[in-house]
Order: structure tokens, then sequence, then C-alpha cells
């Protein structure tokens, strides 16, 4: 059975909830710790996105993504990435390599957040 991106995202929020699976950031905290001038005006950072994690794999120590036609788009293959994990893992990362990078971005956004540093935007 063929799922929607839309249907698939529903899935990982209701099985994972509504922070990104590297970093742990909740969706609604994002904006106020990044903020818009980090990605502009566009949609992208107000959603968490699907990341497939089998996106790299290693072959005698060479890095290649994968075909295209491989990637399943399911909730085995997939979790949600905040933006700027997703942005960062790329097709660079494996799956395991990005999630020790997700704790550091952790470290980053738990300190801002908690020093107060969170972005104040402007109000349109």
């Amino acid at each position: 059975m063929t799922t929607s991106k839309g249907e698939l995202r529903d899935n990982l929020y209701e099985r994972d909830g509504h922070v990104c699976y590297y970093c742990g950031i909740h969706e609604r905290d994002f904006m106020k710790l990044w903020g818009r001038a980090f990605y502009g005006t566009g949609k992208r950072g107000r959603r968490l996105e699907i990341d497939h994690k089998d996106a790299v794999v290693r072959e005698d120590k060479v890095i290649r993504q994968k075909d295209k036609a491989e990637l399943k788009d399911t909730a085995e293959s997939c979790v949600l990435a905040c933006a700027l994990c997703n942005m960062a893992k790329s097709n660079m990362f494996t799956y395991e390599e990005f999630k020790k990078v997700g704790n550091v971005i952790r470290e980053i956004w738990q300190e801002r957040r908690d020093s107060g540093l969170a972005v104040q935007e402007d109000q349109d």
C-alpha cells in the first residue's frame, strides 16, 4: 500500500511526537530558537520534514547516495527532522553518524533556550 507524504508525516507525528529525531527540538520552538533570518521567509523550517534514514550507504569506504527508487516512504525507513538537521545530514552522513551530530545541535539550542537567547521576530 502506498502512503502519501501527508499520511506518512501524520504517522510519524503520531509515533514520535512533534520533535526532530536528531536534535530533539520541538516543532513549536524551531522558529523561536533559529528565527526566520535563518531560512528567510520561505516555508522551510516551519514544520518537521521527512528524512530517509538510509539515504546514504557505505561501500568500500566510498559514500554513495542510494538509488531514489530504493528509498521507501515508510515509517520504518523514515524519521522526522527539523530543517536544520535535514539539510546538514543531506546525503553525506549515515543515520547513525548524524545522531551524533544531532546531539551537538541539541546542546547548542538548549543553551540558547536556557540563556534566553531566543530569536525576537519582528511582528508583521
